[in-house]
């Protein structure tokens, strides 16, 4: 999904105005991706009627796996969602530099997307993120960056990798000793 983003002429969102990108059917549901001007939002519908809705900022890349989680890629980093009617979240990691680009386009930008600020700082960041962070070689995905999160989202990730036992037994002292040094609950 990274390098699919980078290999792009330009970094566009995955949703243009007055479209929308249907996620997946749900029974009688849907899930959509609206645009918007400061962030993108998807939402759980059933005949164009919105059940519940949560932004994200602009969505860079998605991907639906299997069990039904959806693999986002936004401004903000890359996450993984439960789709359910509680669109929790399983996953968040960003690196400080990401987060450096994104507080900058968030201030400079007013959260408003511009292609010219995406192409200068999006496409040279993804391409460090895929050289040291995901290259080929490594078969896992890094720590979860939970700690700068809302303590709900914080919580939910948590409690996440504490009941996946191959999960757990990979990042769990880890997220302990995180947890300890932030003084977390």
């Amino acid at each position: 999904m990274l390098k699919e983003i980078i290999d792009q002429a330009d970094i566009k969102k995955i949703a243009s105005p007055d479209d929308k990108v249907k996620l997946k059917n749900e029974d009688l549901y849907e899930y959509i991706i609206r645009p918007n001007d400061i962030y993108d939002m998807i939402s759980l519908e059933n005949n164009d009627i919105i059940s519940i809705e949560f932004p994200f900022p602009h969505i860079l890349s998605f991907k639906v796996l299997n069990n039904r989680d959806l693999v986002l890629i936004s401004m903000e980093a890359i996450e993984i969602i439960v789709l359910d009617k509680s669109f929790r979240s399983r996953y968040f990691w960003n690196n400080n530099k990401w987060n450096d680009i994104y507080k900058k386009f968030e201030k400079d930008r007013n959260s408003i997307y511009d292609i010219n600020f995406v192409n200068e700082h999006y496409k040279p960041l993804i391409g460090r993120i895929l050289k040291y962070e995901f290259d080929d070689s490594k078969h896992s995905i890094p720590l979860p960056n939970f700690m700068g999160q809302h303590a709900d989202y914080r919580k939910e990730i948590a409690e996440d990798v504490i009941n996946d036992n191959l999960v757990s037994s990979k990042f769990g002292i880890e997220m302990l000793k995180i947890a300890i040094k932030e003084n977390c609950d």
